[in-house]
């Protein structure tokens, strides 16, 4: 008879995650079989009972020494009391940072510019700025992000700049034969060499890695800030400036800027309700001249090669900058009528600040620092005597100081209290002692019972208290109740 084969075939479709998670599983399983099974065939240890010379030689150095300062104590007590002492002096005079700056090996270069400035210009600027920054010889690459990027994670403004800087290695940090041993004094010569080769920007200095955390924890982009809180926006202002123009007195500032960098000039537009109802008209026609003139309209659409392109309507760029062509801009009034827009709307030109931000329902100010040369203890301490003697607030106002020394100030309360409560909570240990004992003698049994309190302190590691009071009350015949009480400490050293 005849038979029929049938062939399967079946296909099998994985991810990344898939073969992920298949990798983590075949790992497991090696390292609880395979791994050990080499690991006992490949290095099996040899026992051997002899102590390495290097070991000999530092027993007989420890065992010299000791035995030379047991028999010589008096000069060693003293001249450990004297070290003591020296040390101390030594870290009260030391500063204090938060974690140590580590070194990323680039830079990121902070650019703001007059906040009026357009896309246009500011990317005009940029030219400039990176063709200067590549003639500087320690400068290998350099890229640019200019404004808030497409996903809207860092909102900035096309007068803000993000300039990404690659450096040489530190060997190659030589420029017009000048060679920078420190990446400080590297830092300081690429600004000043910037400021020269394009001016009319402020400029600060820090890290990529380090300016993403500092953003993502408090909302700026500096290593210290120091935040002004108020409802007005003027005195918010001024009192900004002040704090500023004291900070960059402070030895080892560094970068100093403001967060608010000015006004931005203001044009508004308002329809005269008395006018439009001489000619019996709403605003509709004067906001939709103005819509279309400055923002643009689509009035259709023309094919390139099946791909609709919009055909919109508007005024060229150099129109929409002159307030004199928007107030000659024509609205319909009838069919045989239109009258220029400056006949029912009045024209105003003012300032408003830019950017205008909020934290606790309050207006919020600040100046952003990124200290240098210094540590960040010292250099608060200075800055805060200063500015509290050279700067009266206005009434309502308010600072704070915020980023890595915020941090800093907040593991220190956090230690304390955890030394505090390790002292006095963890250390102390009350006990209630119940303790029931048979013993089966030749002449007769007993049971007995002991109740107690105790006490156990341990403050410090190296030092321990404990007192325990017992009373003991036995079955047997003729026996009496007996108290018991001891007290122990141990102090190491």
């Amino acid at each position: 008879m005849g038979g029929k084969r049938m062939r399967v075939t079946v296909h099998v479709e994985s991810d990344e995650a898939t073969v992920l998670a298949i990798g983590l599983a075949l790992a497991l399983v090696f390292s609880f079989t395979l791994i050990p099974a080499l690991a006992a065939v490949l290095f099996s240890a040899k026992e051997s009972e002899k102590v390495p010379w290097i070991m000999q030689k530092l027993e007989e150095l420890y065992d010299g020494t000791l035995r030379t300062a047991l028999k010589h104590h008096t000069p060693v007590l003293i001249v450990s009391l004297v070290l003591l002492v020296i040390g101390g002096f030594l870290f009260s005079r030391l500063g204090a940072e938060f974690l140590p700056r580590l070194d990323e090996g680039s830079l990121v270069l902070q650019l703001t510019r007059d906040p009026s400035m357009s896309l246009d210009a500011s990317v005009e600027q940029q030219k400039t700025t990176e063709a200067a920054l590549l003639k500087f010889g320690a400068i290998e690459k350099t890229f640019s992000r200019i404004g808030t990027p497409e996903i809207a994670t860092d909102p900035m403004g096309p007068n803000e700049v993000d300039n990404f800087v690659l450096l040489k290695d530190s060997s190659q940090w030589i420029h017009d034969g000048q060679k920078f041993s420190s990446k400080e004094k590297l830092i300081e010569a690429i600004l000043k060499h910037l400021e020269k080769g394009s001016p009319n920007q402020e400029i600060s200095a820090t890290q990529p890695i380090q300016m993403r955390f500092n953003d993502m924890l408090e909302g700026t982009k500096s290593d210290l800030t120091v935040k002004v809180y108020g409802d007005d926006l003027k005195t918010l202002q001024a009192d900004t400036k002040k704090i500023a123009e004291v900070i960059r007195t402070v030895p080892g500032s560094g970068d100093v800027q403001t967060e608010i960098k000015g006004s931005v000039p203001l044009l508004t537009i308002k329809p005269r309700l008395e006018a439009l109802g001489r000619y019996s008209l709403s605003a509709a026609p004067v906001l939709d001249a103005i819509q279309i003139g400055m923002a643009g309209e689509t009035v259709g659409n023309y094919y390139d090669k099946q791909i609709p392109v919009p055909l919109t309507i508007r005024l060229k760029e150099s129109l929409r900058d002159s307030p004199e062509t928007l107030a000659d801009l024509q609205i319909g009034v009838d069919s045989n009528l239109t009258l220029p827009l400056k006949e029912v709307a009045e024209f105003q030109k003012g300032e408003i600040v830019s950017p205008i931000l909020r934290e606790f329902s309050k207006r919020r100010s600040a100046v952003l620092i990124n200290p240098r040369g210094r540590d960040l203890q010292s250099f608060v301490d200075e800055a805060q005597g200063k500015i509290n003697q050279a700067i009266q607030l206005a009434p309502g106002n308010r600072v704070e100081w915020f980023g890595t020394f915020k941090n800093l100030e907040d593991t220190r309360s956090l230690v304390t209290f955890n030394r505090l409560g390790y002292t006095i909570m963890k250390g102390l240990d009350v006990f209630f002692q119940n303790e029931i004992l048979h013993a089966d003698l030749s002449a007769d049994s007993s049971n007995t019972d002991r109740n107690g309190l105790g006490l156990q302190f341990y403050p410090l590691p190296h030092f321990e208290f404990s007192g325990i009071w017992t009373k003991q009350k036995s079955t047997a015949p003729g026996s009496l109740g007996e108290d018991y009480a001891w007290l122990l400490m141990h102090y190491y050293f």
